[in-house]
């Protein structure tokens, strides 16, 4: 069992293995928030391996959602602490009622500083081609983003799958916004390719 108030803050505690005198290997875990509004996250990994992958993303989410006051994703940078920030926002700021310019730019801006400020390289991203909404303004949003803050240019995701009508004929899709396990093989094989 292990405990930890922070109070209105966002906290992080790590326990290995060995602490909880447990053998390495693969054991049941159980998270429990101390209050309704709390939120609880895990993060498993391997130490030996070196690398831990966090996703932070929540379905419907807009740009604006990543650096809300309540504990957002910009908001937790700092006690994560990562090497690298990959952030793929777009689709849905584009869809149904497109998010507008600049305050799309500045919610993106917001968690490149943070990430920035805490030592991380950020790799913007393109979303997947989903046929509809205004994604080449988008695009280019992006790109502006990197040239003004000295980031490599964005990575178009939609090289890994190409257009919507080819993406949902190769079994790469689930719907029109998200692709398959098959999809994020290769969206992943292609972000790989990237950073390695």
């Amino acid at each position: 069992v292990v405990t930890g108030a922070f109070g209105a803050s966002v906290g992080k505690r790590t326990v290995t293995c060995a602490q909880a005198g447990l053998a390495r290997g693969t054991h049941p875990v159980a998270l429990v928030a101390l209050n309704t509004s709390g939120h609880v996250g895990l993060d498993c990994y391997d130490t030996g391996s070196g690398i831990s992958v966090m996703n932070a993303g929540v379905s419907g989410w807009r740009a604006a959602d990543f650096t809300g006051v309540n504990f957002g994703p910009a908001d937790t940078l700092d006690v994560l602490a990562p090497d690298l920030v990959i952030y793929n926002v777009g689709i849905n700021d584009w869809g149904g009622t497109p998010t507008a310019e600049t305050p799309w730019k500045a919610s993106v801006q917001t968690v490149i500083d943070r990430a920035v400020t805490v030592g991380a390289d950020v790799l913007l991203t393109i979303p997947i081609n989903t046929g509809s909404g205004n994604r080449p303004a988008f695009a280019q949003y992006l790109r502006d983003l990197a040239t003004l803050n000295g980031l490599v240019q964005p990575l178009d995701l939609g090289l890994a799958l190409g257009t919507l009508a080819q993406a949902t004929a190769a079994g790469d899709m689930i719907d029109s916004l998200h692709p398959s396990t098959q999809g994020y093989g290769k969206v992943a094989a292609l972000i790989r390719r990237r950073i390695a």
